[in-house]
């Protein structure tokens, strides 16, 4: 029983602290339902259509107006709505939903976490390569967060400058987003794409809109058996793609990129790698959203790279972390061996 002097002193600080974590954990968790409550009462598209006040809100979606407030205030928490006097808006980041990805992942969670609770992450090579499309295609659609990452891609291999007039291939393109920043940059450089029919349908829209079609080639095809001529590119990029391959079938991929090179051609591995602290959240998230989609999806090895590299027929390979947001991306670079020396020289 505690005495008397402890009972006037208050709670011992280590019973406060876990009493604090408590409650903001259980927060959290509340502030996690409240945005799914509010995708599934429909607030956010009343707000698509403008401000308006919470009694408004309240009665377009059909709940009380005290429930609503308390409802606003959590979201305003989460800056997924702003006040603005008596009326509510959508913060500027909820237009960046999609058809997609309309819960910022939340069901797309649910659903792994139920898949895993089934043992489901065991997956058949059709069961896995159904999974791999379907998580591109959410890849695609955050395409647009990848853009600090290719602008620092060009600053990191000095394109336009030491390296230039390029004959670039974008393996596995997506959108576009890493081979067209290059090849925006090389004004005498050549790019050509490849992926399937949609992914290339919106990077060749990309390149109408920043008036580099003219230098843009597409190959409609699964990037990784489609016909591709030999020796003919000076950089191939393969950018967010080794995490979705098991490592098994990387020499067969390395190998095919050694084909299409030139002498002394090189190949860019952009992917997510470990080393930059302030990415380590974000990292860990795809870490777990990776192997809860397949059991073959896994970060990406250095060590396991290398090793296949310089097994596929490359030099030794540099790395470089792309220190810009979102904090996931590096780059690791690797020519392809000929006979004669590899020098430093640029790309002319």
């Amino acid at each position: 029983m505690p005495n008397e002097e402890s009972q006037q002193a208050g709670p011992p600080n280590a019973q406060l602290k876990t009493l604090q974590r408590f409650t903001e954990l259980s927060n959290r968790t509340a502030l996690y339902h409240s945005l799914r409550l509010a995708q599934e009462k429909g607030v956010f598209d009343v707000l698509q259509s403008g401000p308006c006040s919470v009694e408004e809100l309240a009665a377009a979606c059909g709940t009380g107006c005290e429930m609503m407030a308390a409802l606003v205030y959590l979201l305003c928490h989460l800056e997924v709505v702003e006040r603005y006097g008596d009326e509510v808006a959508l913060a500027a980041v909820m237009r960046l939903r999609s058809e997609l990805d309309p819960d910022f992942g939340q069901s797309y969670w649910e659903r792994l976490i139920g898949s895993a609770a089934s043992g489901g992450s065991e997956r058949s090579d059709d069961a896995a390569e159904q999974a791999r499309n379907a998580f591109r295609n959410r890849m695609f659609d955050r395409q647009w967060t990848v853009t600090p990452s290719a602008l620092e891609l060009v600053r990191v291999l000095e394109i336009g400058t030491r390296r230039r007039s390029l004959e670039l291939l974008d393996l596995g393109c997506g959108t576009g987003v890493w081979g067209l920043t290059l090849v925006h940059r090389d004004v005498q450089g050549k790019l050509t794409l490849v992926d399937r029919p949609r992914p290339i349908e919106t990077a060749m829209r990309m390149a109408e809109s920043v008036g580099i079609a003219d230098r843009v080639t597409s190959v409609a095809g699964d990037f990784r058996d489609v016909e591709l001529p030999t020796a003919r590119f000076d950089l191939v990029l393969l950018a967010n793609h080794l995490h979705l391959v098991p490592p098994r079938q990387w020499t067969f991929l390395l190998q095919r990129i050694w084909t299409v090179l030139r002498p002394r051609g090189e190949i860019a591995i952009v992917d997510i790698f470990e080393g930059q602290q302030a990415g380590d959240l974000t990292r860990n998230v795809w870490a777990v959203e990776l192997s809860l989609e397949c059991h073959d999806f896994r970060l990406c090895s250095p060590r396991t790279l290398q090793e296949q590299l310089s097994n596929s027929g490359f030099g030794t390979p540099s790395y470089r972390h792309l220190e810009v947001p979102p904090h996931l991306f590096g780059v690791m670079l690797a020519a392809k061996k000929t006979t004669t020396r590899l020098d430093d020289s640029p790309r002319r």
